[in-house]
């Protein structure tokens, strides 16, 4: 009996020296930040074997989809890892299909997945377009107002309104601008606001909070406070063009 176990164990070892055995293939994520500003490294790894001797891939192909599974990137390379940067936030699959040159090709493929966030400079970036606000409850109250690619303020107030834009500032935006300079870790922007008083038509700095891309950047809110008294504030929930 022990003659005929040990025939049957040495058969098995001689037929797996003879072929092509694949185990298993792993994409291993090593980013320790996941951002829009992040260059970022994938590596696979795998456990295959030709004839007993290890086996690696002889081409390695990086198919990366977005989360409507449309391809966007795709990398052929040599090597065991690929390095790339998202075009903006959201989830990504990551496809690899794998070529070993062993007596036949053998292809094999795994897939894995990524969520990128978006970085505080692509959320302040995003701020920068022009944006109106139509108020069917209050017509008067239709403005148009752009943020240039410096931060620079211009604008103007639909006809017969009376109001300016922001809280206690007239329409004249000489000299205005707006400046972001923190972002919290749940998407949050903070800085502030420089307007032209509309009493002493002098600049004055007001603060700005809960600023915020909603809606597939398709809408922009956020808060200006009036420096003399912040509770007094005017709250924007306004469109992009």
């Amino acid at each position: 009996m022990r003659s005929i176990y040990f025939a049957m164990l040495l058969l098995i070892a001689v037929s797996c020296k003879k072929g092509f055995v694949y185990n298993t293939a792993n994409i291993v994520d090593v980013n320790a930040s996941k951002t829009t500003d992040d260059v970022l490294r994938f590596e696979l790894t795998t456990d295959a074997y030709y004839k007993g001797d290890k086996l690696e891939p002889s081409k390695v192909k990086w198919i990366i989809k977005d989360d409507s599974r449309k391809e966007i990137t795709t990398i052929d390379a040599t090597t065991s890892y690929v390095t790339w940067k998202a075009p903006g936030p959201g989830a990504y699959s990551i496809d690899v299909e794998m070529t070993f040159s062993a007596k036949e090709e053998m292809v094999r493929k795994i897939n894995s997945s990524v969520n990128v966030f978006a970085s505080f400079a692509y959320e302040k970036a995003k701020i920068v377009g022009t944006f109106t606000n139509s108020d069917l409850a209050n017509p008067g109250y239709n403005f148009t107002f752009t943020i240039n690619s410096d931060y620079t303020l211009q604008g103007s107030i639909g006809l017969g309104t009376i109001r300016g834009i922001f809280y206690k500032a007239n329409n004249n935006f000489s000299g205005c601008s707006i400046n972001i300079d923190q972002f919290s870790s749940d998407g949050i922007m903070s800085g502030t606001i420089t307007v032209r008083d509309s009493a002493t038509n002098m600049l004055r700095t007001d603060l700005i909070r809960e600023m915020k891309n909603h809606y597939y950047y398709y809408k922009l809110a956020f808060k200006q406070l009036y420096s003399a008294d912040t509770t007094k504030y005017r709250y924007f929930d306004i469109t992009r063009n």
